[in-house]
């Protein structure tokens, strides 16, 4: 049987969306030329961590597309590169996690958002202001 990060004990963690937004925007800024090992390595430790909180966490939601970015993420997580991958490998890989993890929080802040007004069902309001009638032929 395959766990995905879901399955493990702590469902229920608290996610912080503007650190882990925060974690997206750096990680994105980074160029290949100016960024060393040491630094995508500590990167993608930390997206990693986050990716975890949030399929661990409710903001995820049970349904399919939900479920859809979880198993995106698990499997990506699997193809990680080795230690002595090249350096374009493992700044790849890095920035694909900082992919994962922004629909990740997009995701997470849709599910956890009231709905708009308009995806509200009932009566529709009743217009306001004064109603003209069209007269024809004067």
């Amino acid at each position: 049987m395959t766990h995905y990060p879901m399955d493990r004990p702590g469902r229920d963690q608290r996610v912080d969306i503007s650190t882990a937004t925060h974690l997206v925007r750096k990680t994105l800024s980074l160029q290949l030329g100016t960024t060393t090992r040491t630094e995508i390595q500590k990167r993608t430790a930390d997206l990693e961590r986050e990716i975890g909180r949030f399929a661990r966490s409710s903001a995820t939601g049970a349904d399919t597309e939900g479920q859809l970015l979880r198993i995106e993420a698990a499997s990506l997580m699997k193809t990680a590169p080795g230690e002595h991958a090249l350096a374009f490998s493992a700044f790849t890989y890095m920035r694909n996690l900082a992919g994962v993890l922004r629909r990740v929080i997009a995701y997470g802040e849709e599910v956890t958002s009231p709905p708009e007004d308009e995806a509200l069902p009932g009566p529709s309001p009743a217009p306001t202001g004064s109603s003209r009638s069209i007269r024809s032929g004067r």
